[in-house]
Parts: C-alpha cells; structure tokens; sequence
C-alpha cells in the first residue's frame, strides 16, 4: 500500500521508512542530485528511531547499520544519475568508501564541515553515479561550513542543477529542500519522522503558497 505523498508546488514528500522503496514518491523519474544526511554508525540510526517514538508513538523498525547503510546507497543508486552527495561522521569514513565502491560510485573526495557549538568536525562526501570526477575546489568549497551555508556551498559550487530533480531520502526538516529552493530544482523528500518531515513542508509551502502550487495533494500527511 502506497504511503501518504504530499504535492507543494512542484515538490513532493513522502512519510515513511525509506527502506520500503521510493519508487512512488520518484514515479518514474531519477534524481540529477542526491543530497543526503543519514544516521551515522548504529547509536544515531537507534537514537531516531527512539525520537521517531517518542515524537509520533511509530514502532521503532530495529535497523542494523551494516544492512541499513549498504541497502540505502543501492536505494540512491537506483533512483539517481548525477552526483550524490552525503554528509557523514569522520569515524565512518572507510564505509562510505567502500559502498561507494561497492555500487559504483566515482568518488572525488571529501570536504570537511563543521557542527555543534564545539564545531566538530564531519565528512561531505562528494559521489557521481556515472564516473564524473568534481573538481577540487568543488570539494574544498564544503570545508569549514555548517547548517545552511553547507547547502549553500553546494550551489555556489555548481552542484545544484535547475531544471532538475533533487532527491533526499532522509530529508530531515529540510536543509536539503532549502537547496532544491535556491536552485530552481524540484524536491522529492522522504522522512521517517512525521514531525520532522513537517518542517520540510513547511520550508517548501513558504516558497510555494497555495495560489502558486502547480502540483496537486497526493495523499494526507498522518
């Protein structure tokens, strides 16, 4: 049975656990960008499962970061042809590596941001799906940024593609929608937390009010 799918303009989301598959919130078509920030390591993937509980009264689904993980990048990869993007703890590092390998990635390298008050430092790992090499200064432009200037560094480096579709298959509250906003693309965001996946809306329903919105309610948000 399909999950609720929410139209805003010329953006969709969709409530749910990724892993179940995508395909009805893509319908057919593939990403040009995947940027992504999934649970790092075990601790983080239990830890939102536990809010996703404690926020909606959901069951927590018991994933494994060794089977999550590997099947999340053939989820990527299915639904994407252009570069993929993916923010990642440092400790983590030779996982992503090796996926990517394992699925075919070309990977150019790694910027190096920052988050928390004490600015610790993480991984954006910068992947195409079809062997095209980002330049250097692409990469470096992720180094020392946090938040909302990380997504800005992506379209300031031209990763950014109007026109095109951005996928997130853990899309959060919205960082990655901000980024579809700025570059003229069309967002297709999924989240297992329903809360959390209401402040995405809401980003995209202020860039697209209800006079504007070309694309029809698909389903009800739970």
């Amino acid at each position: 049975m399909s999950l609720p799918l929410v139209g805003v303009g010329p953006h969709v989301l969709r409530h749910g656990d990724a892993l179940d598959g995508i395909e009805d919130l893509m319908d057919g078509e593939r990403a040009s960008l995947c940027y992504t920030d999934p649970p790092w390591g075990q601790g983080l993937l239990s830890g939102f499962e536990t809010i996703n509980n404690r926020d909606t009264g959901a069951s927590k689904p018991g994933h494994r970061y060794d089977d999550f993980m590997p099947r999340l990048f053939g989820l990527i990869v299915r639904n994407t042809r252009g570069w993929v993007i993916m923010e990642y703890g440092e400790r983590w590092e030779s996982d992503i590596r090796r996926w990517a390998a394992e699925f075919d990635l070309t990977h150019s390298g790694i910027g190096y941001a920052v988050y928390g008050g004490k600015l610790r430092r993480h991984h954006i790992h910068v992947m195409h799906t079809h062997g095209r090499i980002a330049r250097s200064s692409q990469v470096r432009a992720f180094d020392d940024t946090s938040g909302l200037r990380t997504i800005q560094a992506a379209r300031d480096a031209g990763f950014g593609l109007s026109g095109g579709v951005l996928l997130d298959p853990c899309c959060g509250m919205g960082y990655s929608a901000r980024l579809a906003l700025m570059t003229g693309m069309r967002f297709r965001g999924n989240e297992l937390n329903a809360k959390r996946l209401g402040k995405t809306r809401a980003i995209l329903e202020d860039a697209n009010p209800p006079r504007s919105r070309r694309a029809p309610v698909l389903g009800r948000m739970p």
